[in-house]
């Protein structure tokens, strides 16, 4: 089972519901088909626990006894399709302003935090997808309109930072690349285990990385005093040691001790060598003077 299966399962598995949760689902993956007056619902998904989760919602907030119909597919899907019918419904639709453009939760600024949970909840039920912890770091959710997709990114926005948008092949896009962003997100949908998961490989592979550039920079700070040692001393051995000063040729004599040390090395061992201390700033400063003497 992928993560975001497990994400989806432990949402349909949890006792907390609201009806702002059934109202994202049927908004955003709901079929509206009138007959005799009236309205029947359906509801389609692949995954058991979401069929569950929906039946369970109806049953939980209008005492409806939802009918499961389950449909085989092609031998190219082996997943089966449930099918979730509300026969009648019309009076639900009204209840949830389902007949009106995201009527029950178009107000962002008056939604209680239950309302807010539950909108994520739902719209990540029907269209959601996170990479697993470890993993390059990835949430998307898929909106089939241009709405959808743009009261969601508002409410996000709000609440865990600027999310991009982009039109796919499969509809409208929201997405994020950023970890912190995705643990805002999974904390929304009050999941503490998994958050507790994403957020301990989260840490530990942004520790990783910290290591990883730390490395890198400091092989590079050392290449870099290599080649730079490595030039001074072809200047020094071409040059007359007649042009330095005193000063310049206990600097020289320290390079030519210590021809791909750093600076820091040399100024720690000066005193032992030239019998003087020697701060690093001083022989950074002379080496620059050494090295246009020799340039001449």
């Amino acid at each position: 089972m992928s993560f975001s299966s497990e994400v989806k399962r432990e949402i349909c598995e949890s006792n907390d519901f609201s009806r702002a949760e059934l109202y994202m689902l049927l908004y955003m993956k709901g079929t509206f088909l009138y007959s005799n007056n009236d309205i029947n619902i359906e509801f389609t998904t692949k995954h058991e626990f979401i069929m569950n989760r929906v039946v369970f919602l109806f049953k939980k907030l209008f005492n409806k006894q939802a009918d499961v119909i389950l449909r085989e597919m092609t031998k190219l899907d082996r997943k089966p399709l449930y099918i979730v019918k509300i026969i009648k419904s019309l009076d639900i639709l009204v209840e949830l302003d389902l007949t009106s453009n995201l009527g029950l939760i178009k107000n962002i600024n008056n939604l209680y935090s239950k309302d807010i949970t539950g909108i994520v909840r739902g719209a990540f039920l029907a269209g959601g997808s996170i990479n697993p912890p470890g993993y390059k770091y990835r949430l998307e959710l898929i909106c089939k309109n241009i709405e959808e997709a743009t009261y969601l990114k508002q409410l996000l926005d709000t609440i865990i930072g600027e999310i991009k948008y982009t039109k796919c092949m499969k509809g409208h896009m929201l997405y994020t690349n950023h970890g912190t962003k995705i643990g805002d997100f999974i904390r929304l949908l009050n999941l503490n285990v998994l958050l507790f998961s994403f957020e301990d490989a989260r840490i530990k592979k942004d520790a990783a990385n910290y290591a990883n550039r730390y490395n890198n920079c400091d092989n590079a700070n050392i290449n870099k005093s290599v080649k730079n040692a490595t030039k001074q001393i072809l200047l020094i051995n071409k040059t007359s040691l007649e042009l330095f000063n005193s000063k310049q040729l206990k600097i020289i004599k320290l390079r030519k001790t210590y021809p791909s040390g750093s600076y820091q090395e040399m100024s720690d061992n000066s005193l032992k060598i030239v019998k003087e201390y020697i701060p690093k700033s001083t022989i950074s400063r002379i080496l620059k003077d050494i090295e246009k003497i020799a340039k001449k």
